[in-house]
């Protein structure tokens, strides 16, 4: 919490937080009284109301701050309504940055990046993941995103399913916080290494490397998760070495490169179940 933020909470007359109970506990702690503020929450379903009451407000001439449950508001956060909004109208919106995943797990990163792509609240794995997994594998950017705790043992499951196995993660668990802790390592390794451990429990940012496969490859693996989760060959019942044959027909790439491939991917597949 920066000096400048501490003065701006303390003199803000009128609040926009995204909750009520982690918001006012919040001012409570670093001393803010909430005497003679006026306060709305951006509670559920009530961002569109909330907004149009702050616009009014900022156009009377008042100043509106923004405030966020945890990290800077807009980073996965509700506000982007009411930032667009804004602006929109021609009021000035001024950050003050807080703390922020993205940039507190960048500066620790074994992983490169100089440039990157920021995903976001990555979607549950029975609502979306496979698909999401489907437009990361060909970038070639490292990926950042958060992870529901609950849900990263099955994420995990669900990227080394995706061929996402042999690829470097770098995992901050409740960072910055008495229990933080960080894991790096292949996403296969460390999927069993948090299976063993019984899952983590707090809020979860990943790093993930970007694909190293050229174009060519990237097309095999999207050729073969097609034949593997289509009808085609468990109809007619086809080897690998005969599913090899015809994803080099489709292709036109090496039938011995693509064979490898199927290999890699079924011992993966393997590794997944054990």
């Amino acid at each position: 919490m920066t000096t400048t933020a501490l003065h701006v909470l303390r003199e803000a007359q009128y609040l926009v937080c995204e909750s009520h109970k982690r918001s006012d506990g919040f001012l409570q702690r670093i001393n803010v009284s909430l005497a003679n503020k006026q306060i709305e929450y951006l509670s559920a379903g009530k961002e569109a109301i909330v907004t149009k009451k702050a616009l009014q407000i900022l156009k009377d001439g008042n100043e509106v701050v923004l405030l966020s449950d945890a990290g800077t508001p807009l980073v996965s956060d509700p506000g982007y309504l009411l930032v667009r909004s804004a602006l929109q109208e021609g009021i000035s919106v001024s950050p003050i940055p807080g703390v922020s995943a993205l940039t507190t797990i960048l500066s620790v990163s074994p992983i490169p990046c100089t440039q990157l792509q920021y995903v976001g609240m990555l979607p549950k794995p029975s609502q979306g993941l496979s698909r999401q997994l489907e437009e990361l594998k060909p970038q070639s950017t490292p990926s950042v995103f958060f992870v529901i705790a609950r849900d990263l043992i099955d994420t995990l499951d669900t990227m080394v399913r995706a061929s996402f196995g042999n690829r470097e993660i770098f995992l901050g668990v409740e960072m910055t916080k008495i229990h933080e802790r960080f894991y790096f390592g292949t996403v296969d390794r460390i999927h069993r290494q948090i299976v063993a451990e019984g899952g983590v429990k707090g809020e979860v940012t990943a790093v993930m490397e970007g694909s190293s496969s050229s174009p060519d490859s990237v097309l095999i693996d999207r050729c073969i998760d097609a034949f593997q989760s289509s009808q085609l060959s468990s109809s007619k019942n086809l080897s690998k070495r005969e599913m090899a044959k015809l994803i080099g027909k489709i292709t036109r790439q090496s039938v011995s490169k693509i064979y490898e491939r199927l290999l890699e991917t079924g011992q993966q597949e393997k590794q997944g179940v054990d």
